[in-house]
């Protein structure tokens, strides 16, 4: 595994189209520079983002489109939010493009450097994809971030972040799901304790706010409890990480700063199911938090520094 501060490079990204958001051209405050949500826009100027969905009992995500009014753009922005837009050209209303592929789940053309999802008002902003393929040569994607948290300490859902992540499975329609499906291998991030195999959960005494390998396929997933932290994660501290999944099934992760920790490397193989269901053939990235509607304190993930590649 490379080092946590071997993988700390910081790459200057450039994310296609973005724009100051609808609130920021009418004059509003463009919010705290720290916290900048990125949202997205299609042809006909409608702002969306999209929902991580998890199921109750395995954990395991979906996603969903959802639209953004202005109304919402105003009440994240004078909150502290910045919010910044990115424009999709030939994606429709419908969240189809032009030749009839479901693109439902759009792509951010890079991994940004500084970005933040957060909850507000009972719903997140902010969730991302970032398509990529595979380097040929190279078998181990990495990505490295340095991390803070607002309120995720107390927050009762978490964050997936997966690498090697199968584009194709999210504008195709493919068994078991036919919806689209996150399928690749990374890390959760927060409280898992009501999943199985979750940090907390039944006899694993580790703290709930925690990070732990995940392994993600069409139809199912699983946590590793082996790799959750002893001493967990705080609110306000700030975490430098970086996580590696390879083509062989082998994931992760290391932290610095406000905790230094090096998990084990689990084999999530025999985990996976064969075919297209399993593949770990993807090169994509995916950061997204699953929302809880009845909290209405506001939940902010900060990312900084953050940058991607492979060896």
């Amino acid at each position: 595994m490379m080092s946590v501060s071997r993988v700390m490079v910081v790459l200057v990204v450039v994310l296609g189209v973005v724009k100051f958001s609808i609130a920021s051209d009418l004059g509003y405050s463009s919010g705290d520079a720290s916290t900048v949500v990125y949202l997205n826009e299609d042809e006909f100027g409608n702002i969306f983002t999209y929902d991580a969905v998890s199921d109750d009992r395995t954990g395991l995500i979906s996603s969903e489109i959802r639209y953004v009014d202005a109304k919402e753009i105003y009440a994240l922005e004078g909150a502290g939010v910045a919010v910044k837009i990115i424009s999709h050209d030939g994606l429709s209303s419908r969240g189809v493009v032009a030749d009839g592929v479901s693109a439902s789940i759009p792509s951010q053309s890079s991994l940004p450097q500084t970005f933040s999802i957060v909850q507000f008002n009972g719903v997140v902003y902010g969730n991302f994809f970032v398509s990529g393929s595979q380097i040929p040569g190279k078998g181990t994607q990495w990505v490295a971030y340095s991390y803070s948290s607002v309120n995720m300490q107390n927050f009762g859902s978490h964050l997936a972040v997966a690498l090697l992540v199968d584009a194709q499975q999210y504008y195709v329609n493919y068994p078991p799901t036919y919806a689209p499906a996150l399928v690749g291998n990374g890390v959760i991030v927060g409280n898992a304790s009501g999943t199985p195999n979750g940090c907390g959960f039944g006899s694993n005494t580790t703290p709930y706010y925690n990070m732990q390998v995940e392994s993600y396929w069409n139809g199912g997933n699983r946590l590793y409890p082996e790799t959750c932290s002893s001493s967990g994660l705080t609110d306000g501290a700030v975490y430098n990480v970086g996580v590696h999944a390879n083509t062989l099934g082998y994931v992760s992760y290391g932290v610095s700063g406000g905790m230094n920790w090096s998990s084990s490397s689990p084999y999530t193989i025999p985990d996976r199911p064969a075919g297209t269901a399993g593949s770990l053939a993807g090169g994509g990235l995916f950061f997204g938090l699953v929302g809880i509607p009845s909290v209405t304190q506001m939940i902010t993930l900060n990312f900084s520094n953050a940058a991607t590649g492979w060896f």
